[in-house]
């Protein structure tokens, strides 16, 4: 018998643990009753704060080859606090009107399948009539990172908005769209990390960039930038914690099932053989200079000494290894 989700959501929220299902020990029912209060926390314990002045407009800006996570992971988590919290508008601008294609712009270097599986994005504006009532605005990233003339115009956009006088309250950077931004001159001396599997080019794209590994995501200041693809979803929870709520956050989490994770634990940076360097990340994705205590971590200009109890993930390639570059030249990404 199928039961209707709200249904299960009410009888979860209206019961205290759990019964033990077959093949469970207690202390398993433990931890999923603990889990269950984390993901649909009591308004009594979680208060629902709310701000005085929360973020209502966002632009995405879009760009030909963009990566779809980078875009609809954020976005479906703030469509979901645009139901339940507050009336927010969703700008999303490109160069023109036309459909904005996630297909490669090279078919013949990067299909060589000749795959058709590329979805295309309606834009709401150009960058010629966005009006200026945004509040954040969200890069992404993806294989048309790569290609100058179709970042062109977003960059040009960027360089206008940002340095103008009704300059929006936040940047947010998902994966490689840190390179898009930090080639515009306006990450210059700050902090900010990327998708660790395209470290090495994204540190060509910004060299005034004081890039931050391991990181999940980090903050400075306005601008807010995430590791690699999925790490977005990480960053924006964080950012529905700072600006809206964390109830509102650990909420939203829970009903799309995603276990959060903190902005110091990225085990990518070593999957990926990228050194750490560029600060202590703490868990909300503010850095602080100098190593930690057992000599983890790097400072801003120097490297931290390897520490012998550190364990080692088993890596799956690294900058050097021709396992890593065949797999990025065929698929065309960073």
């Amino acid at each position: 018998m199928r039961f209707p989700a709200t249904a299960i959501l009410l009888g979860a929220a209206a019961t205290s643990s759990f019964a033990n299902p077959p093949g469970l020990h207690d202390r398993d029912v433990e931890t999923l009753s603990k889990r269950h209060n984390q993901f649909w926390p009591d308004p009594d314990v979680y208060p629902d704060e709310v701000p005085e002045h929360p973020p209502k407009v966002y632009a995405m800006l879009l760009f030909p080859t963009f990566d779809m996570i980078d875009v609809f992971g954020p976005i479906d988590a703030l469509n979901i606090l645009s139901k339940i919290s507050y009336q927010m508008t969703l700008y999303l601008v490109a160069e023109t009107m036309d459909p904005v294609s996630t297909a490669p712009l090279n078919m013949t270097k990067d299909n060589p399948l000749n795959s058709s599986f590329f979805p295309t994005v309606n834009p709401t504006h150009t960058f010629g009539d966005v009006p200026d009532d945004v509040d954040v605005v969200i890069v992404p990233g993806g294989p048309g990172v790569r290609q100058p003339a179709g970042i062109a115009p977003v960059q040009e956009w960027l360089r206008k908005v940002f340095t103008g006088p009704s300059r929006p309250k936040h940047l947010l950077t998902i994966c490689t769209g840190a390179g898009l931004v930090a080639e515009t001159g306006l990450l210059d001396g700050k902090r900010a990390t990327t998708n660790k599997f395209g470290w090495a080019g994204m540190l060509e794209m910004g060299p005034n960039v004081t890039w931050v590994s391991p990181a999940r995501f980090v903050r400075d200041e306005y601008i807010w930038s995430s590791s690699g693809v999925t790490a977005g979803l990480d960053l924006i929870f964080e950012f529905i914690k700072v600006e809206y709520s964390a109830y509102k956050a650990t909420r939203i989490s829970g009903i799309i099932e995603h276990d959060l994770l903190p902005a110091d634990e990225d085990n990518w940076a070593d999957i990926w053989n990228v050194a750490a360097t560029g600060g202590i990340v703490g868990p909300d994705g503010f850095v602080a200079d100098g190593c930690d205590d057992d000599g983890r971590l790097a400072a801003t200009t120097t490297a931290c000494p390897p520490h012998p109890t550190d364990e080692q993930p088993e890596k799956r390639g690294s900058a050097g290894s021709s396992w890593f570059h065949g797999f990025q030249g065929a698929i065309g990404f960073f």
